[in-house]
């Protein structure tokens, strides 16, 4: 039954005409099985602007929410338009969600929901998200991260991790409870700000996989990483850098920084490579000596892709320490 873990139409279609809830139009066979689970999903998908504009709806939500009674569940909350961002001030939501799933092991939402999501749980009681594992929040440019919940990171989910965090700064997440983060996905700007002020060492020593990319991936300018800083990854097994600069200059400041002598592996790509043209070099044109120096401490690499047009150069290829862990 994670087939039918959507549990609304997808949004291409007009709202108007949407099924509120898909499992609602099968047959009465299959809506009689549903119904008669205690425990048919773990993985939900709730349309969160149709719940809070047809409040009579709410008692239809929960009796499929509460076919996820008891199990660990993931949730995935939808974004809502700008026109409706109000009824988010209804704090009620986060109640009825939280009180219909008391066992939340993953959420993610959508960015308009973030803000939202973050004060409603800091007016329940503490604790409410104990259980949570997981979070992959994303707070857009235009949208940075209220200042009443700055801080509160740790204390609203004390037992993270797993966290898929992008915004436009980090400022308000100085809490981060870097040392239990198994997986960890965030903008450049986090490593940028963090060790740009006192810090010069940032330990994860617990972290599994690190994906770091760039917001503004075209501008080389504003990226501030500098040399005698660290990022130090015992466990780390898998690193993925998106890198949309052209010169691959997010790549040429992270790595140096990096160090994971355990890493397995490494995954760089600009994510538009199947319609990048592939520049002509003379041999030897680029300068690879950092990835020379990273490479040299890798000791059991087994997957190496350098899927960015920076690296399709005969300087790259005709590299000894870097075709011969390849």
């Amino acid at each position: 039954m994670e087939n039918a873990a959507y549990i609304t139409y997808p949004f291409h279609d007009l709202r108007r005409n949407r099924a509120p809830l898909v499992l609602t139009y099968v047959c009465s066979h299959w809506r009689k099985i549903a119904i008669g689970t205690p425990t048919l999903w773990s993985s939900l998908r709730i349309d969160i602007e149709q719940l809070l504009v047809q409040s009579g709806r709410q008692k239809l939500y929960q009796m499929w929410l509460d076919r996820a009674w008891g199990t660990p569940v993931s949730l995935d909350i939808t974004d809502i338009r700008a026109s409706k961002l109000g009824l988010l001030e209804r704090v009620d939501w986060i109640g009825f969600l939280l009180e219909h799933v008391p066992y939340l092991q993953y959420l993610s939402t959508g960015p308009s929901v973030g803000n939202a999501l973050f004060k409603g749980l800091l007016s329940r009681p503490v604790g409410s998200a104990r259980h949570l594992e997981g979070l992959c929040i994303f707070f857009p440019s235009p949208t940075p991260f209220e200042k009443s919940c700055h801080g509160r990171l740790s204390s609203l989910f004390p037992n993270l991790s797993q966290l898929d965090l992008s915004a436009p700064s980090y400022r308000g997440f100085v809490d981060v409870a870097i040392d239990q983060l198994i997986h960890f996905s965030c903008d450049v700007t986090f490593f940028e700000e963090f060790l740009s002020e006192g810090e010069t060492v940032l330990i994860f020593s617990k972290l599994v996989e690190l994906h770091v990319h760039r917001a503004n991936g075209g501008q080389e300018s504003a990226l501030n990483l500098k040399y005698g800083r660290q990022i130090i990854l015992p466990e780390a097994r898998m690193v993925k850098i998106h890198d949309t600069t052209p010169n691959a200059l997010l790549t040429r400041k992270l790595l140096p920084i990096i160090s994971c002598p355990n890493l397995e592996v490494l995954n760089i790509d600009n994510g538009y490579i199947a319609v990048s043209p592939i520049p002509t070099s003379p041999p030897d044109s680029g300068d690879f000596s950092f990835f020379s120096t990273f490479m040299a401490h890798i000791l059991c690499l087994r997957y190496l892709y350098a899927r960015h047009q920076h690296f399709y150069d005969d300087g790259f290829f005709s590299n000894i320490r870097i075709y011969g862990h390849a």
